[in-house]
């Protein structure tokens, strides 16, 4: 929903149907600020600028909104332009994008008493690491929005619903998975489908029952350790026959001496 806090009667209509279906709303929006941009060259001019955040708002069903959360985790040449302070990059090989500005960090919504949950925003999901500290910090149920509409009918849409279902499985809490294209779906705590829309761009609605964590995995707890465990040992392994094969080569020389 475009800038949906500085529209009042777009937000009362989004609370109303909130109220009239009695049941929370999770809504993407767009916040649009102007911001005042100096440039140095040979004297100082500024320049006015439009940029935005990638935000989702909690709306229930009574009581005014909460501040909403805003997308940590940009795509890069896509909602923003990397080293654009360092690098002019040529329009021919980037096309000028619309800067949209990070948020500070991950948010957390009461759904219900002693129930919270999470929000991720498109790409976000597939960062493991981006999610363990919110589900260490009481986060019992993740709440995945996606835009993948400049994908298309390809693979890469099922693709990104794939790394939801390893979020879901590492940190063991149900995933909700919102795509404007599709297919939108719901995932277990153990990486179980449980109902999913048939097709892409299909109007329709996923719903499900589903139990919310309560216990921390170890992943939770301690993150990449065991995956980095298990590379230090394969380069131990490679250490030691590397090391090994040099011996033997310097015996077999000795031998022929």
């Amino acid at each position: 929903v475009r800038d949906l806090p500085r529209d009042p009667l777009l937000m009362e209509r989004v609370k109303g149907l909130a109220k009239d279906i009695d049941i929370p709303l999770v809504v993407g929006a767009s916040e649009f600020f102007k911001f005042s941009r100096v440039k140095e060259d040979g004297g100082a001019q500024f320049s006015i600028e439009q940029r935005a955040y990638n935000s989702a708002y909690f709306i229930t069903p009574n009581g005014p909104h909460e501040e909403p959360y805003r997308k940590v985790k940009l795509v890069p040449f896509g909602e923003y332009l990397p080293l654009e302070s360092l690098v002019q990059w040529p329009a021919w090989l980037v096309p000028r994008v619309f800067q949209d500005m990070p948020g500070d960090r991950p948010k957390q919504f009461k759904l219900m008493e002693d129930i919270w949950f999470t929000v991720r925003i498109c790409w976000e999901g597939v960062f493991a690491d981006f999610l363990r500290p919110s589900v260490k910090e009481g986060a019992q149920l993740l709440v995945q929005i996606n835009n993948a509409n400049w994908f298309g009918r390809t693979a890469a849409e099922p693709q990104h619903n794939l790394a939801s279902v390893f979020r879901a499985v590492e940190n063991r809490i149900p995933v909700l998975v919102a795509s404007n294209t599709g297919p939108s779906l719901i995932i277990d705590p153990y990486g179980r489908i449980l109902t999913r829309l048939p097709d892409y761009f299909a109007e329709g609605m996923a719903i499900a029952e589903v139990p919310v964590g309560n216990v921390l995995t170890f992943y939770t707890n301690f993150g990449d350790v065991f995956a980095f465990t298990c590379i230090g040992c394969v380069v131990l392994a490679l250490t030691l026959a590397s090391v090994d094969m040099v011996r033997r080569k310097k015996r077999i020389g000795i031998v022929k001496r």
